[in-house]
């Protein structure tokens, strides 16, 4: 999960991805994803591998086994993305911002970091001019 927030005017797919790339809070040194490339979690950026097991930055935490290209999409998390501090992230679960390329636009999907029910990936809507967060998972 970044520590930046952006408008839903993130470049595109590949904006996203370099949105997460670019973010402080990627995992660093010897920790477990450090050194990787990162995608942007987000509806249609096929960020995830089936199958693949995906983990918090800790290494240890388990968050899901991928069953697609948006981990498990409206499924149910093993655990939350971020336990500590809730945020909103951008998904675009039903809809997006015209691609994540504009500020226009309303009734965008986001998730809530804190849940592991399907509200991590569809907690409420949002408006594409609201500054939200992304989740970023390595490649």
């Amino acid at each position: 999960m970044t520590n930046g927030t952006w408008k839903g005017s993130l470049g595109g797919y590949s904006g996203a991805d370099a949105k997460c790339n670019a973010d402080g809070k990627k995992p660093k040194g010897s920790a477990a994803g450090a050194g990787k490339t990162y995608k942007a979690l987000v509806n249609g950026n096929n960020a995830t591998t089936y199958g693949v097991r995906y983990y918090r930055t800790d290494g240890l935490t388990l968050i899901a086994t991928a069953t697609g290209g948006n981990l498990v999409g409206s499924s149910s998390l093993s655990n939350a993305i971020n336990s500590a501090s809730p945020k909103n992230a951008w998904t675009g679960a039903g809809n997006n911002c015209s691609t994540w390329t504009s500020e226009s636009g309303t009734s965008i999907s986001i998730g809530a970091s804190t849940a592991n029910t399907s509200s991590w990936w569809a907690a409420s809507v949002s408006s594409c001019s609201v500054s939200n967060a992304l989740y970023c998972v390595a490649q």
